[in-house]
Parts: structure tokens; C-alpha cells; sequence
């Protein structure tokens, strides 16, 4: 049992949120912008924002549930306005436009990030919190679901990673214009199950001898913190923090592959996880709590978190190596590909195969 206890906690599960609380002050007049905010841990931040009469802009990365959303968030208290990228009229069904705005915006696309931006930029003079959460995952333990996004990157560095930047990038105006303002990314403790040289810039567009599902996840979450830290450099008057928000059953991981996977995830989720509506307590700490450090990682809840550690590795069924957390390149990279990809037209359809590539790191 003991193990079970310390497990959960060191994984942010339930024994990491055991009688903690967050308490929100008012945050009247104030702007938040929570992507991937349509259901898992930005929908519950959207409600504890909506309740205390702060705005919010919420990113539905899957808009086949927006309406259902938009329901849970008027019954919390919120008022929402829905548009859709596959409907017409959807852009005409508002339920309301107070407290909580529903907006359209796709990860995967830079040309739908840019419109969003640009849209924030005319809508709101102000931006106090972006919560870079919207994303994607597929299995923990197989490794046959490499996909690349619109733009050519493996999709999981090309949404989690590099659409959450090039949203931050631009809303930069904002931030810097409103005293106070946060940003505060969603990392996890699967940044430790990257790649053991930490950042394979080889594998943003290629699939390599190593690839894993969750490799590649850990490998977006732990570029994502350590994007964080780069941004609290460059933008000292940005208070920039990676949080880790727990581990529950939010349907982002996919378990269609060997029965191990489906085995493991059940005992991860039922046996070490915290209930879904405990999830946006560690981000909520990390936007309204004074004192933390700037461009740190926290883990549930308020807890000095980690980027690399042999306990996640061996609790993953990967080799306990510690991973490289040292890319003084990352920043050069990331513009690099940025502006390698806005300045592609995306090809009609989407490739879910690459050539194999031979270990880039």
C-alpha cells in the first residue's frame, strides 16, 4: 500500500491532491485564454474562471463536444458563446457572451493559430493568464501510431509543442501589455520518458529507430518547459511557469493496441489517478499563487516538480537513464521551424507515414 501511496503522489495522482485547496480571488475585468479548453483539464479551469467573473477564451480542440460543453459551462455558472469549424451555423448559435467565449482554433494548423491570435488581439485589450494546455497524446506503451500533422511535424511535437508556442508568440502584445500576466504550460511527468538525449530534433518530421508513442509525447512536454524557462528570459515581466496538472482519465491517450497497454493505463488511471475535476488545481495554483518561481515547474499540488527521473522512466517500462534537459538550441530550433512551416502551403490531406531515419541523437 505504501508503494501504491508514494506512486500516486510522485505521479500527481490522488494522493498528491489529498485536502488541497486553491482559492481564487476576484478576478472581475480580468482575460484568461485557456487552449484545449473543451473538456480534461482546461474545461475545468474554464469553469472555476467562469465562476469567479473573469473572461475566458476557450480553445475546443474537439469541437464535436463543443455543445456539451458549452452546457456543463452554463449550468457552472458561466455564459458561452460557441463557433464551429465544420458547421455554418454554428457561428449563429450562441448561448451567450459574457464570462465564457468559445473560439475556434486548431493546433495543427499555423493559419488557424494566427487567425485566433489576430481575433484575440482585436477582442481584448488585456491578457492576465494563458494557459498553454490544448494537446495530444496516443498510447503509453506501443509504438504504431506516428502521425505528422498538416505541416509535416510528428503530430504530438507539432500540436502539444510548437502550435502552444506559436500561440504564445503571438499573444505576446498582450501579456507585456497587462501588469501581473502569467503563462503557465502544461507539462507532465512523462517529460522524463522523452528520448534519453532529452530533444531528437531528427524525429519533429521523421520517424526514427525509437520511436515510441509516449516517447514522443514526453518529448513535447519536456520541450514545452523548457520553452518556459527560455521565455521567462526574454520576457522577465511575464511570469512563466510549467505545471504538471495530475494524472486522470481525460480520454486523451489512446489504448487500441497490445493488451498490455490497455492493462497498463487501467492501473495508471484507476489505481494511481486523481479524479478528473481535482486536475485543475495544480494550474489554478500556478495563476494566482504569489511567490513562485519564475520559469519553474510545479507539480500537484505547488511541489517543486522534475524534468527527468529514473523512478517515472522505470514506472514506464523504459530504461532508467536520466534524459538530457540541456538544449541551449531548443529556442533557434523552434523559430527555425516555425517559420520553415508558415511559410509551407499544407498539402490537402495528411500523411501518417515517414520514412524511417537512423538515431539523430
Amino acid at each position: 500500500m505504501l508503494i501504491v501511496v508514494f506512486s500516486s503522489r510522485f505521479v500527481g495522482g490522488w494522493a498528491s491532491v489529498l485536502g488541497k485547496r486553491v482559492h481564487l480571488p476576484p478576478l472581475d475585468g480580468q482575460v484568461y485564454i485557456v487552449t484545449g479548453g473543451s473538456r480534461g483539464v482546461g474545461w475545468q479551469v474554464c469553469v472555476r474562471y467562469a465562476e469567479v467573473g473573469a473572461w475566458g477564451s476557450q480553445h475546443c480542440y474537439d469541437l464535436s463536444i463543443s455543445y456539451q460543453v458549452a452546457a456543463r459551462l452554463v449550468e457552472a455558472g458561466a455564459t458561452v458563446v460557441i463557433t464551429s469549424r465544420s458547421s455554418a451555423e454554428a457561428a449563429a448559435r450562441a448561448i451567450g457572451s459574457s464570462r465564457a467565449v468559445s473560439m475556434t482554433l486548431d493546433l495543427e494548423s499555423f493559419g488557424s493559430i494566427r487567425s485566433f491570435t489576430d481575433e484575440c488581439l482585436r477582442r481584448f485589450g488585456r491578457l492576465d493568464g494563458l494557459v498553454l494546455n490544448g494537446g495530444i497524446a496516443k498510447s503509453f506503451l506501443d509504438s504504431n501510431s506516428f502521425g505528422v500533422t498538416a505541416h509535416g511535424f510528428e503530430s504530438m511535437i507539432g500540436v502539444n509543442y510548437l502550435g502552444n508556442v506559436q500561440v504564445c508568440e503571438l499573444l505576446l502584445p498582450l501579456l507585456r501589455a497587462t501588469p501581473g500576466a502569467r503563462v503557465v504550460a502544461m507539462t507532465s511527468t512523462a517529460a522524463a520518458n522523452s528520448y534519453p538525449c532529452g530533444i531528437d530534433y531528427g524525429s519533429w518530421r521523421h520517424r526514427t529507430l525509437e520511436y515510441t508513442d509516449w516517447a514522443a509525447y514526453g518529448q513535447s512536454k519536456l520541450a514545452l518547459a523548457l520553452y518556459v524557462k527560455g521565455l521567462q528570459k526574454r520576457e522577465p515581466f511575464v511570469l512563466a511557469l510549467a505545471c504538471h496538472p495530475g494524472v486522470a482519465s481525460t480520454g486523451l491517450t489512446e489504448h487500441r493496441g497490445r493488451w498490455l497497454d490497455a492493462v497498463y493505463a487501467a492501473f495508471v488511471y484507476g489505481v494511481l489517478g486523481m479524479r478528473l475535476e481535482k486536475m485543475a488545481l495544480s494550474p489554478l495554483y500556478c495563476l494566482v499563487t504569489e511567490g513562485l518561481t519564475p520559469g519553474g515547474v510545479y507539480h500537484p499540488v505547488g511541489r517543486s516538480g522534475f524534468l527527468t527521473h529514473w523512478y517515472q522512466r522505470m514506472g514506464a517500462l523504459q530504461t532508467p537513464v536520466p534524459v538530457t534537459i540541456d538544449h541551449p538550441d531548443l529556442w533557434g530550433r523552434t523559430q527555425d521551424a516555425l517559420r520553415e512551416a508558415e511559410a509551407l502551403n499544407p498539402p490537402a490531406g495528411r500523411s501518417t507515414s515517414k520514412p524511417l531515419r537512423q538515431k539523430t541523437c
